[in-house]
Parts: C-alpha cells; structure tokens; sequence
C-alpha cells in the first residue's frame, strides 16, 4: 500500500512510514505523509496517523536520527513545509524496509501524545488548517477530549498564522 500510493504522487510527497509484521498496535506502526506543491504552489498536505492513545512517532527529513537532534538541519525545525516538500521522493521498497529497522535502531526524532505532537511539532510545518478525524476510536467519545483537541488545534494554527486559525474536526462524537 505505501508502495503503491506513494508512486501514484509522483515525488510529490515523502512517506515517513513503516508497519511491522506484528500487529501494528503493539509495535512501531508509521504512517506520516507530508504532500507538496511547493514551489509553483502554495498547497501542502500532511497527515499523521493518530490509533486512539497510542503513542504518536515520526521523523525528520533526511534520516537525521534523534541522536543528531542537536544539529541544526536535524532539529524539529526540519518539519516546515518547505522542508517537508524538499524531501518528496517515491518510496522505494529499500527506503521502506530500512525505516523500521532504523526506527527500532535508533528510535524517532520525534514521539510523544497526541498533545504533545499538536504542541511540538505541528506549528513548526505553518500549518493554515488542521483536520482530526478521530474515527471510530472509543477514546474519541469523551466531548471534554475533543474539546481539549480542538483546543490544540487551534494553538498549533495560530502558533503558525498569526491571527488567524482554522479547525476542522469530525467523528463519531
């Protein structure tokens, strides 16, 4: 599937992805992508895969290792939008395949709640809008929880627009 959808974008985007043979809920399971149309246009993409309270994982472009955080093309700052967009490729079945070898090796740039995410590392991609779609998880129903996610949403927008925010949520609450 990463395979396949990632050729069907061209290099437009980079797949930041890795499932595990085991059930992907005990293990690392990565699904972040990150879609550009940068330069020629101002429109990009990215999605970060949320299952329930599971802890959130991912990383920088450029394989940078969380080891190497403290250098500059390694920090968290790697995740703005333009250097998300210079880092599209097609995902090969190498690249994939290291990923979660690299991943369990080293562990990932960056991980936490979906909290913590939402404070950390989404502002620093300027995003314009955020979508949750909670889906079918349980953990969703609680209204004081998407409260609390909304709520971060918009902090992560206006940490990136000055001025102005934008939150889309849906799901089963």
């Amino acid at each position: 599937f990463f395979l396949q959808s990632s050729a069907k974008l061209g290099g437009k985007e980079w797949c930041d992805c890795f499932r595990a043979e085991q059930r992907f809920l005990e293990s690392a399971h990565v699904e972040n992508r990150y879609f550009s149309l940068l330069p020629d246009e101002d429109i990009s993409v990215s999605f970060i895969q949320v299952l329930g309270f599971n802890q959130l994982w991912g990383n920088n472009p450029g394989g940078c290792g969380h080891r190497a955080a403290k250098e500059l093309t390694c920090a968290l700052k790697g995740m703005t939008k333009h250097a998300l967009a210079d880092a599209g490729e097609v995902l090969t079945r190498d690249t994939y395949l290291n990923n979660g070898v690299e991943a369990n090796a080293r562990g990932f740039d960056w991980k936490g709640s979906l909290g913590h995410v939402l404070q950390s590392v989404v502002p620093l991609m300027n995003v314009d809008v955020v979508v949750f779609n909670s889906g079918l998880w349980d953990e969703f129903d609680d209204r004081g929880l998407l409260r609390d996610v909304t709520r971060a949403c918009n902090e992560a927008v206006n940490a990136s627009v000055t001025g102005g925010s934008s939150v889309r949520t849906s799901g089963s609450a």
